[in-house]
């Protein structure tokens, strides 16, 4: 549905449906997982937490393993040379400075985001949990309300 507001694209279609599948499914597992030891709120805050930061690695890894480099574009339009001729030109065993920037961009940010999503979700999941906990409970995990 972004691709068709212009935000993303087609091509990246697959990928967001990686990162964000990885997110849905780590959450729903490690919320059940902790809703043994923890209360609702923690179990929601936490399962959440703990998914977008993985995903967030899983996007690192993403990014590393395409060797895309944002100075690659800039340092493309000014010398007027080929993508291909420049990424034969960097060594893939070395990582980039840009590269390692960008990895700790997206922690050090995310972990901010991860947080106050964290919060948010821990508390809607508490609410729902209150009034209707039989949207939460299901037969999958054989928990009793």
């Amino acid at each position: 549905m972004l691709a068709f507001v212009g935000h993303g694209g087609i091509t990246v279609v697959g990928l967001n449906t990686l990162l964000l599948g990885t997110v849905a499914f780590l959450s729903h597992n490690l919320f059940f997982l902790l809703r043994k030891r923890l209360p609702v709120f923690w179990s929601g805050a936490v399962s959440t937490v703990l998914s977008l930061f993985f995903a967030s690695l899983l996007l690192i890894g993403i990014v590393g393993i395409s060797h895309v480099d944002a100075e690659l574009f800039a340092h493309h339009h000014e010398h007027g040379e080929s993508a291909t001729e420049q990424t034969h030109e960097q060594h893939p065993e070395t990582e980039s400075p840009s590269f390692r920037i960008f990895a700790v961009i997206v922690l050090l940010l995310g972990s901010i985001g991860w947080v106050i999503e964290g919060a948010i979700t821990g508390a809607v999941i508490q609410f729902i949990w209150t009034v209707r906990p039989d949207l939460i409970a299901h037969g999958l995990h054989k928990e009793k309300i």
